[in-house]
């Protein structure tokens, strides 16, 4: 991203110079290498090995990652897995079954039940019928537009 320093003096204007500012992607390309060689000076590495996780190298990202068990040979992303490996399947120690509601569940659990509660509200049309210019619902502010206009919320 490229910003220009602005400043109301026209003389002020002339010594102006242009800043260029790195992405986010361009931040994490310089930092990952000093993460993946130093992994004790930015990880709590002998907790995580007393508890049992060892650090591997995902063979298909090539990510590091850290895992309690030898069974799993990949990171754990979907895109290397293949799926989310938590549905229908057993998940930590105690191998627990969670479809895929339950997952849902779990989720809006920690939402609702956290420091500062949120309110779950009930499954909501997807259909703008408010709107003729909007065919599906965008996420988040359009299913209560109406409501926030009028003055109900």
């Amino acid at each position: 991203i490229n910003k220009l320093c602005k400043m109301e003096d026209t003389e002020e204007k002339e010594n102006t110079e242009e800043i260029s500012c790195l992405s986010v992607k361009e931040i994490k390309k310089l930092a990952r290498p000093e993460f993946r060689n130093n992994p004790d000076k930015f990880y709590p590495v002998d907790t995580l090995t007393k508890l049992g996780f060892s650090r591997n190298e995902c063979p298909k990202c090539h990510n590091f990652y850290w895992r309690a068990t030898e069974t799993r040979d990949t990171c754990g992303d979907s895109n290397c897995a293949g799926s989310y490996s938590f549905i229908n399947n057993g998940f930590l120690k105690d191998g627990k079954q969670m479809t895929y509601a339950d997952a849902w569940k779990g989720f809006e659990r920690s939402f609702t039940s956290s420091r500062i509660p949120c309110t779950s509200i009930p499954r909501y049309p997807i259909v703008a019928r408010w709107r003729n210019d909007v065919d599906f619902t965008a996420a988040g502010i359009y299913c209560f537009q109406p409501y926030c206009v009028t003055g109900e919320l």
